[in-house]
């Protein structure tokens, strides 16, 4: 963890690629806060754009490699749930391209957000005993 004796050493040394630090931040100059000491966790940011397109393009890989739907399926799964209040963040179909090459989604976040809260409900049905193993 950075504290901010060692932030103002890296800042000091002036190499982003071996600190990570490019510059000084304006925020710094606020009377009470500190980067070092004021971290705050960015939903948006850190899971809808971040990890949980990672983490639902391997569960969805994974379906898709043991068999439990087509490309065709899912896009029809996809296209019939009914989303309630959230239609207008709906998914966008998905094409072989996005299970076999990407290794991520290329949802927005509130897509990703969507498809996380959703997705048990479209294909839950499609699991297996042998899944929870995984």
């Amino acid at each position: 963890m950075r504290t901010v004796e060692s932030y103002e050493r890296d800042l000091l040394r002036k190499n982003p690629e071996l600190t990570g630090i490019k510059g000084p931040c304006i925020f710094n100059e606020l009377k009470s806060f500190h980067l070092a000491e004021n971290t705050y966790l960015d939903i948006m940011h850190d899971t809808d754009e971040g990890c949980w397109k990672y983490l639902m393009y391997n569960v969805i890989k994974y379906l898709y490699d043991q068999g439990r739907f087509s490309v065709n399926y899912l896009n029809e799964i996809i296209q019939k749930f009914f989303y309630g209040c959230e239609g207008e963040n709906r998914l966008s179909s998905m094409s072989k391209d996005d299970l076999c090459k990407a290794k991520r989604l290329r949802l927005s976040a509130s897509e990703t957000r969507c498809l996380v809260r959703y997705f048990g409900l479209m294909v839950g049905h499609l699991i297996q005993d042998e899944d929870k193993e995984v």
